[in-house]
């Protein structure tokens, strides 16, 4: 399946080389996850699209869900639900489509990006690309403009420019980012052809310092040698409290985790019902 993750904005068709012919690579934890957060957090949800360049219609939406400490996000194209249960530190995946469901725990998915870096370095010093060094390793430089809520973090080749919106408290902007990190890593699995991560989870670092959500996300990708340029971008609005719709959407959700057949991963991931 084909993803557009509104929360990594990786949609950008580049050329990686051979990037992605480590992303095979078979499965400790990540140091990064913040077990300092409550275990309940605040109840909301994010609504999320993705637009191709200056385009008006999004080529996604998803509407993501924080509730009871459990973070629900669904996408419609592909109807997939990704569950993000920190506390068990696990994610559920669910194809809406073939009913089928799928798990992974946080340290399946740390062990697949720590093995994909240690690849990627080893192709990079093989063959040396510009952007694939980048992605490996991504320097930017950081600018924000106060007044008018801009983050930039720019380097020649990647550049993220941000609107951020206060998160209004430490644990809605906390609880974002945490699923934010993870969420980009876990989409190096899922995703053909995605960008490493390392890029994004910098930028979440310097969202996060700030206490706040992105409410838009531009990210712009110069290609080394043509520089050919591609921008994706992205917008979350964030709505509290929970509808009955929302809560209702929970339910369904959970009746799925229920009653979906479970496959293993790789079945998973292509799509198998079997």
């Amino acid at each position: 399946m084909f993803r557009f993750s509104t929360h990594t904005v990786v949609l950008l068709v580049v050329s990686l080389g051979g990037v992605m012919a480590v992303a095979g690579l078979a499965f400790g934890e990540d140091p990064r996850i913040d077990n300092s957060l409550e275990a309940i957090g605040e109840d909301f949800r994010v609504d999320n699209a993705v637009f191709a360049g200056e385009k008006k219609e999004p080529i996604s939406q998803s509407v993501t869900i924080f509730h009871e400490g459990i973070v629900y996000d669904c996408m419609t194209k592909p109807a997939e639900t990704v569950v993000f249960d920190r506390l068990l530190k696990k994610f559920v995946l669910l194809n809406m489509e073939n009913a089928t469901r799928a798990e992974l725990t946080t340290r399946d998915v740390s062990d697949f990006i720590a093995r994909f870096q240690s690849r990627l370095r080893s192709m990079i010093e093989k063959k040396p690309d510009a952007l694939i060094q980048f992605m490996a390793d991504p320097k930017f430089e950081e600018k924000f403009d106060e007044s008018a809520g801009k983050l930039t973090l720019s380097s020649p080749l990647v550049t993220y420019t941000l609107v951020l919106s206060p998160g209004q408290s430490d644990a809605p902007a906390g609880q974002y980012r945490e699923f934010s990190d993870w969420y980009a890593r876990l989409n190096l699995l899922l995703t053909p052809g995605a960008l490493p991560p390392f890029a994004r989870l910098t930028v979440n670092d310097a969202v996060a310092k700030r206490k706040a959500i992105a409410s838009q996300v531009t990210l712009t990708i110069t290609a080394p040698k043509s520089g050919r340029r591609q921008t994706i971008r992205s917008t979350h609005r964030v709505v509290r409290p929970l509808t009955a719709a929302d809560l209702q959407q929970v339910d369904r959700i959970k009746k799925a985790m229920t009653d979906f057949k479970p496959v293993d991963f790789e079945k998973y991931r292509k799509g198998e019902a079997k």
